[in-house]
């Protein structure tokens, strides 16, 4: 049953308003529901009598029924209607609004075929009109968005025989990217066979796939696919992306053969970067974002590490924590595209650390872009050694094993410059053999240096590790106690070291002793190295002065 808006026009006024009841319609997107005019329209019927029917159409649409007025009333035949229901038209609402309509008029003859009225019916199909208004406003954004795409994508109908199997595609649809990558016209795509165009893919089983996926209902994902193309021309990869809508295939493809031929040349790239890597004596690593992410064989022989246990950790975690600095400024080289060169203490997988130098380079990918660095390492506790014993020696007296003066003087000249707090004195003892020519006249030189060793180690051990012992000169010895609370401290230890000297050596030649002169003082506020040494230097020559082999103390200023 359905229910029209009945109008009865005498010219182009309303006279009658009403509903017309019709039963047993069949239902289609082509009826609407159609009620009494205060329902449609809010309009009460005595409130449009006498209305020009034109006033309540939309201004866009009153040419239109303008026309058909003016033909129903000059007596010509009523215009073909545009749909089975009428004409599709706006009407003004009560409120203001406009409602769509399907509207006819059917003319009232009297017997003497004069025209005396206009019978009008209006439905609603206000709904079905904005619901197939979205519907189309929705394709148009899906074929805006399709069209968008870089890569192509067709929709893919199935062609079935007589006993329902599949036997070929027709393309409903096509994107931009798709006709130009088959360089057909899309008129001329649409509607075209798969097997047309493609004959190949009935031979190399991509027919059976896509029907597979459509029967069901599985996506078809194919990466690398090797297909020889029979629009392009000539072999070709491709990354292949399917699945099921209806009756047919939403398809799309990505020609990846560049992609394909590059992955083979790096392939390449790498299995020589390997066999050199994994052939060398040195450890090869590739570092992104302080992670390894590749590291050679020959790590394991070198630092007891396999490559995959170090795969994906931080390389940091490896490091000496005292040599952690050093090794993140050469990472800050490395990340502003510049080579860097460290050396620092590496962790075995025994726990134990190892010096290694490293020579590392930023690595680029294709067109510069970054993909971290690449190091080389090995290591070099042989050479760590040798220097640190070269430099030993540069501060050491070959003699004695004491600090020898240009080494003295320098940790000297570091202790005076620093704050000192209340009693906190520094002292500095200036000591000297007496008659030290005696002994290498009688011993040798040998035996005068024996004495010298002897004693200096007698000396060594008799103060704190903290303090300075170092051999000067010839047979003058400087000491530095580092933390003394005054003079009268300072000489009592000035005093012990001195009754050491004088216990008997034994040298290959039979016994021998010796004594020494001691000069003692303290340093005083802001002084120089020069003036505190010159002063104890002053106080030595004071004891040898007053009889040898005794302590002399001189205060600071």
């Amino acid at each position: 049953m359905r229910e029209d808006l009945a109008l009865l026009l005498d010219q182009h006024r309303l006279v009658l308003l009403g509903a017309l009841v019709e039963r047993d319609l069949d239902e289609d997107v082509g009826h609407g529901q159609a009620v009494p005019v205060e329902r449609t329209l809010g309009w009460e019927p005595d409130e449009l009598v006498g209305t020009e029917a034109i006033e309540l159409a939309h201004p866009d649409d009153r040419s239109h029924i303008e026309a058909q007025r003016r033909a129903v009333y000059s007596g010509e035949s009523v215009p073909v209607r545009d749909e089975r229901e009428g004409r599709l038209l706006r009407v003004r609402r009560r409120d203001g609004s406009y409602l769509w309509v399907v509207a006819s008029n059917t003319p009232l003859y009297a017997d003497d075929h004069r025209l005396t009225a206009v019978v009008g019916s209006m439905r609603d199909v206000d709904e079905l009109v904005r619901a197939r208004e979205e519907a189309q406003q929705e394709r148009a954004t899906l074929e805006a968005t399709v069209n968008s795409l870089l890569d192509p994508h067709v929709m893919l109908q199935a062609i079935r025989d007589a006993d329902d199997r599949i036997i070929d595609f027709e393309y409903a649809e096509a994107n931009d990217a798709s006709c130009e990558y088959m360089q057909l016209r899309r008129e001329d795509l649409v509607g075209s066979r798969l097997l047309q165009l493609l004959p190949g893919q009935a031979g190399t089983g991509m027919l059976q796939l896509y029907s597979s996926a459509v029967e069901t209902g599985q996506p078809l994902v194919l990466d690398d696919y090797a297909y020889s193309h029979e629009i392009v021309g000539v072999d070709r990869r491709y990354d292949i992306r399917a699945i099921r809508v209806h009756d047919g295939l939403s398809f799309t493809w990505r020609d990846v053969t560049d992609r394909f031929h590059a992955s083979q040349i790096l392939a390449e790239s790498e299995a020589r970067y390997r066999l050199l890597a994994d052939n060398s004596s040195d450890v090869v690593a590739h570092v992104r974002d302080d992670h390894y992410v590749w590291v050679s064989t020959s790590v394991e022989g070198m630092l007891g590490w396999r490559p995959e246990e170090l795969i994906g950790r931080p390389s940091a975690e490896f490091v000496h924590p005292d040599d952690l600095a050093r090794v993140i400024s050469g990472r800050i080289l490395l990340e502003a595209g510049r080579a860097a060169r460290r050396r620092y203490r590496f962790r075995a997988k025994d726990g134990t650390y190892h010096w290694v130098d490293t020579q590392g380079a930023p690595l680029g990918l294709g067109e510069g872009a970054p993909d971290g660095s690449v190091l080389s390492m090995r290591i070099v506790d042989a050479e760590v050694r040798a220097q640190e014993a070269l430099e030993l020696r540069a501060r050491l007296d070959h003699l004695t094993g004491l600090a020898n003066r240009e080494e003295a003087f320098g940790r000297l000249g570091q202790i005076l410059q620093r704050t000192r707090r209340g009693g906190d004195e520094i002292a500095v003892l200036f000591c000297d053999f007496d008659d030290f020519k005696r002994v290498n006249d009688t011993h040798g030189h040998a035996g005068g240096d024996e004495l010298l060793r002897t004693v200096a180690g007698r000396i060594r051990m008799a103060v704190r590790s903290a303090d300075l012992v170092a051999r000067i000169g010839g047979d003058e010895l400087l000491v530095v106690l580092d933390g003394v609370h005054d003079l009268d401290e300072a000489v009592q230890i000035a005093e012990n070291l001195r009754r050491l000297v004088v216990l008997p050596v034994d040298l290959p030649n039979g016994m021998v002793s010796t004594t020494m002169s001691i000069g003692v003082t303290l340093s005083a506020d802001d002084e120089s190295l020069d003036d505190v040494v010159a002063r104890a230097d002053a106080a030595m020559y004071r004891a040898k002065n007053f009889g040898r082999d005794q302590v002399f103390a001189i205060a600071g200023n």
